[in-house]
């Protein structure tokens, strides 16, 4: 483990042991260990002429970049320095199955160039960004590396470009993104980040504010795309992704807790707001509700959840968002959602996946489903319900109740499906356990 210092501006021995003894470019830091901290001068401005492979880093103890100010004893941190003409073929990046930490680092590609960055490089890697400014005139690369996982803290995204392909863009196959606190500039496209086949990307906290759709995928050869978008500024009628559904049956979008414009000092934003998968979509419904049903918790809205579904079978449809409550154990309890619609459902049309604590001292989880056993059985319509109902389109009232006996206490969650092409069904979002 190592303490090396980078300044262009270093003229002494240039060996990187001191601020007056600096490397004066990063490239001559490499090889590196677990552990090393490397310290560069928030002054430093550095053109890249080539990969800057930083190997050696673990999860414990990956290999650290801080920007600092220059002469600082002890070094002080400072966001600043600075790496220009990233591209393709220019960066820097961990080596395999190696680590590295990223503080106050600002990385640019050639302006006007149409020069791509690549973020979150090297295979079965683990990249982690700090405070850090990235500037594209074209894709900033979120992941490029097959089995990477990076995450990102109070960085800033800005795409100049005038091209189709000015975007956030992630390709890294089995990757995933974590992007807390970001700001993310681009008034060129209407997504917020193009993901590829096998991605998955959270977006939390961010501004999004240029974007009026969450997730672009709209090729059918991509699958296993996984999007949550929650807690953002968003633009105008803001929806999970591109297209009311994803291209595959292993992909889907989530969003909550977003929204647009100047919020007073007694507004309140919705938690959930939609999700959309290859079968269909949930959106939040405030029209139609069930009486002593759901109620916001932030706005204090009655609410339903509208599921619809463009493809359904017996195998699977439209999987809604999971919904919580929470059972006693010892004793049989009952658990059930309460929905509404404007036709007759059926058991292979619409049914609920439940998963609660054991019926048994196990820790594995207790499964059931209400979905008609097997293709050969005789489907049954689902049991009627009493509720009353606000609103149109709620004419045909049921609900679905599970019965058993939890050995011990925790939470149940159950996972709304349906399966019947065309149409909207409405599902109170509160269970009801007695």
């Amino acid at each position: 483990m190592a303490t090396i210092y980078v300044d262009d501006t270093a003229t002494a021995a240039l060996d990187g042991t001191s601020w007056e003894d600096a490397f004066v470019s990063l490239t001559d830091v490499t090889p590196t260990s677990a552990g090393d901290i490397i310290y560069i001068a928030s002054t430093h401005d550095e053109d890249l002429a080539g990969y800057i492979t930083l190997d050696g880093g673990t999860f414990a103890a990956p290999v650290w970049l801080i920007s600092a100010t220059e002469g600082s004893d002890p070094p002080a941190y400072a966001a600043g320095a600075t790496f220009r003409d990233s591209n393709t073929s220019k960066g820097i990046r961990p080596g395999t199955n190696d680590y590295v930490s990223y503080w106050g680092l600002t990385i640019s590609g050639v302006a006007g160039n149409y020069d791509d960055i690549k973020l979150g490089d090297g295979s079965d890697a683990g990249t982690y960004y700090f405070n850090c400014t990235f500037e594209a005139s074209d894709r900033i690369y979120l992941i490029t590396g097959t089995d990477h996982y990076s995450k990102h803290t109070s960085c800033s995204y800005t795409m100049t470009g005038t091209r189709s392909t000015s975007e956030l863009y992630q390709t890294g196959l089995r990757a995933v993104v974590d992007i807390r606190d970001g700001d993310v500039s681009n008034t060129l496209r209407s997504h917020a980040v193009h993901l590829e086949h096998g991605c998955g990307t959270t977006l939390r906290a961010c501004d999004l504010s240029d974007f009026e759709q969450g997730v672009r995928n709209t090729s059918t050869s991509n699958g296993a795309v996984a999007a949550r978008i929650s807690g953002c500024e968003v633009g105008s009628s803001f929806v999970p992704a591109t297209t009311a559904h994803t291209s595959k049956p292993s992909n889907f979008a989530q969003m909550d807790y977003c929204a647009t414009g100047v919020l007073g000092a007694t507004d309140a934003v919705n938690g959930f707001t939609g999700s959309v998968d290859y079968a269909g979509e949930t959106t939040l419904d405030t029209a139609r509700y069930r009486a002593g049903g759901a109620t916001d918790s932030i706005t204090g809205d009655r609410y339903c959840h509208a599921l619809s579904c463009r493809y359904g079978t017996l195998s699977d449809g439209h999987n809604s968002c999971e919904l919580i409550s929470r059972v006693d154990g010892g004793s049989e309890v009952s658990v059930t959602l309460h929905l509404a619609g404007g036709s007759t459902l059926y058991n292979d049309q619409m049914w609920i996946d439940f998963f609660g604590p054991a019926t048994t001292s196990t820790p594995r989880q207790h499964f059931v489903t209400t979905r008609l056993a097997n293709p050969t059985a005789t489907r049954a319509e689902l049991t009627a319900g009493t509720s009353t109902w606000t609103g149109v389109g709620v004419g045909t009232k049921y609900k679905i109740t599970l019965t058993y006996t939890p050995h011990h206490a925790g939470l149940i969650h159950a996972i709304p499906v349906f399966a019947k092409a065309g149409g909207t069904v409405y599902v109170d979002a509160k269970l009801t356990v007695e």
